[in-house]
């Protein structure tokens, strides 16, 4: 065999067997991408997913707790949980809508419903009887509402002495039909008995003129 032979015989030899570091790109090289997904707190819902991953009773779908906490990953904290209260100066079970709040419990001396007009009069509130006083005990934004009709018993354009002496001849008597008695005219917070509270009644009336505010009907 010639020389010049045997030189293309190894150079042949060299190229078949994939020298001079091509490789074979034929095959490339496998990632696996089948790793599980992460979920540490073992609550059904992947760290992906779960807004806080480390507490089981965090995640998509939990109930909402009042825990300044978003239990349900919704980006909203303890939304629909909130209680709602009201500031109540004189404890008369209704309390100030200016003094509003919110939280997961109602404070001591705070009520849970609002309203009161005065909350530093134990006697106005929503639930309370309007008697004529110049106040709006019911808070309906209106002041006696015809409370003060019948107080001028003599008709001389005044509440005084007079309408105090029918008071005083009254006074202790109850009668289950009080507009069929004499004295019907100062059952003044028609609870059909003329009592001590009549006489608070007529003393916020006192000496006033019908074309006062306390005094009209």
């Amino acid at each position: 065999m010639s020389i010049v032979a045997l030189v293309l015989l190894a150079c042949g030899s060299k190229d078949e067997g994939g020298g001079g570091g091509g490789g074979d790109d034929s095959n490339p090289p496998v990632i696996d991408d089948s790793a599980e997904p992460v979920d540490a707190d073992d609550d059904g819902v992947t760290e992906a997913e779960d807004c806080d991953d480390d507490n089981p009773w965090v995640h998509p779908g939990a109930k909402e707790e009042c825990n300044e906490i978003d239990d349900d990953c919704d980006n909203e904290t303890d939304e629909g949980v909130l209680v709602t209260s009201y500031g109540d100066e004189d404890a008369d079970g209704y309390g100030d809508d200016a003094a509003e709040e919110q939280g997961c419990w109602v404070p001591v001396g705070n009520a849970t419903v609002g309203g009161d007009c005065d909350d530093h009069n134990d006697d106005v509130h929503p639930d309370a009887d309007e008697v004529c006083d110049d106040l709006d005990n019911d808070c309906d934004g209106g002041v006696d509402n015809g409370r003060c009709e019948g107080f001028d018993v003599s008709s001389d354009e005044r509440v005084d002495g007079v309408e105090l002496a029918w008071m005083g001849r009254a006074f202790g008597s109850c009668s289950p039909e009080p507009s069929s008695q004499w004295w019907g005219p100062v059952d003044y917070t028609h609870d059909d008995c003329v009592d001590g509270d009549d006489l608070a009644v007529l003393s916020a009336a006192w000496s006033c003129t019908v074309t006062a505010p306390v005094c009209q009907p």
